[in-house]
């Protein structure tokens, strides 16, 4: 597999690794990095495609996009080759209809994701079922809508068009306007991090600059005991939390100030099959074992 480094959304992309030796060894020091290596490989199907509820002796064999994504991902962290690379993009090849669309935005992300870092191609070109999707995203925001869902959606179809290499600056002046209203006095989005996350990639996909007051609000979500948490003031942590946290502050050019804390807190959250859940003993799954390595990954870096 080629070397996998990450765009500027924190989203892991193919590429030239950004990783050196020194810190991918530095990762490992702080996880049961065998055991982390068997558990995504266990979760693969007969299709190819990985599920983190994979139980096969109950028959249970159900592979989905978002998890397919997850395992590779997590795999190019650790610097492990995929097994059965033909079947897994076979596999997501037939997740797109022969019109090149998907059911739904999430799972176009995560197949186009996944066959990116197989370093393979989609069996149709999607580009006309991504540009279709502009008029069904949520460009214009009503007080009726929920506005963390709002900034999701928004973040995750520009992603998908820029990582598609499809034109996304047209939005700009749709979505900007709607950032500029829903940021709070404190420099945070929707008050939380995670939304705020969502926020400064789009400001940062549209090549606008972060200001103080922004990492003010992240600095306020950082934690001594978590690393991070949802919201000043908070005691609400979680690996989604702390994901967002270190993508917001690489937004910000700034590091973490408990970086100790944050590795405490994912390495509690592995299991004693090497999964990782989002809070210490929760129901672990591949997404959040992708959110440790990852989170892991950058808290080493520096």
């Amino acid at each position: 597999m080629p070397g996998m480094g990450r765009s500027c959304t924190g989203e892991p992309y193919v590429g030239q690794s950004i990783w050196t030796p020194s810190v991918r060894s530095a990762l490992l020091d702080f996880i049961d990095a065998r055991g982390c290596r068997w558990y995504i490989h266990s979760r693969q199907t007969p299709q190819g495609g990985f599920c983190f509820y994979r139980y096969p002796s109950w028959g249970v064999e159900e592979p989905n996009a978002p998890d397919t994504w997850a395992a590779l991902a997590s795999l190019a962290l650790l610097d492990e080759t995929p097994r059965h690379a033909r079947l897994i993009t076979k596999w997501l090849r037939e997740q797109q209809d022969g019109n090149g669309g998907f059911p739904t935005l999430i799972i176009a992300e995560a197949v186009l994701e996944a066959l990116r870092l197989l370093d393979a191609l989609p069996a149709v070109e999607p580009k006309d079922y991504l540009s279709r999707q502009a008029s069904r995203m949520a460009s214009t925001y009503t007080d009726t809508m929920d506005p963390a869902v709002w900034l999701g959606s928004a973040h995750r179809y520009v992603r998908l068009l820029r990582n598609s290499g499809l034109p996304f600056h047209a939005l700009e002046g749709q979505v900007l306007p709607v950032l500029d209203r829903l940021r709070q006095s404190g420099g945070g989005y929707a008050g939380s991090l995670i939304s705020t996350w969502h926020a400064l990639e789009l400001r940062s996909l549209f090549e606008q600059a972060q200001d103080d007051k922004s990492l003010d609000f992240v600095h306020c979500c950082e934690n001594s005991t978590f690393g991070f948490t949802l919201a000043p003031d908070s005691s609400a942590a979680g690996l989604e939390t702390l994901y967002a946290g270190m993508h917001a502050l690489n937004l910000c050019e700034s590091r973490p100030r408990y970086p100790e804390a944050t590795r405490r807190f994912v390495a509690g959250c592995q299991s004693v099959n090497g999964s990782f859940s989002r809070v210490p003993d929760a129901l672990p799954d591949l997404k959040m074992t992708y959110y440790a390595l990852a989170i892991l990954s950058d808290s080493v870096k520096g």
